[in-house]
């Protein structure tokens, strides 16, 4: 996010309001994400967990193989899921060395 950004000027929007903006989407798309991952996961565990070891695992032996890599996508979610938590106030205020150090 530039601070010279021309997308943000055709916008009309300051810097400081496309921070606000950008950090809006990011928890919108965090929400869309969880729901997503939380339902599929939900959904194969209450057939059984069999199901869901299925699922996770099916791109191991691609005979019957979908093309779709769940394990990946869970994995995905999971890192998504430790970048937004560190992202909150309450955690960049008490580790600020380590966050913005890195």
């Amino acid at each position: 996010l530039s601070r010279s950004s021309s997308l943000w000027r055709a916008a009309g929007r300051t810097y400081e309001e496309s921070i606000g903006f950008h950090r809006a989407i990011g928890h919108g798309m965090m929400a869309l994400l969880s729901l997503h991952a939380v339902g599929y996961l939900s959904a194969w565990l209450s057939e059984s967990l069999e199901k869901l070891v299925e699922e996770l695992s099916d791109w191991l032996d691609c005979a019957g193989c979908t093309g779709i890599n769940n394990l990946a996508g869970l994995i995905s979610w999971s890192c998504g899921a430790l970048l937004w938590a560190a992202s909150q106030p309450r955690f960049r205020r008490r580790r600020d060395c380590g966050f913005f150090g890195a």
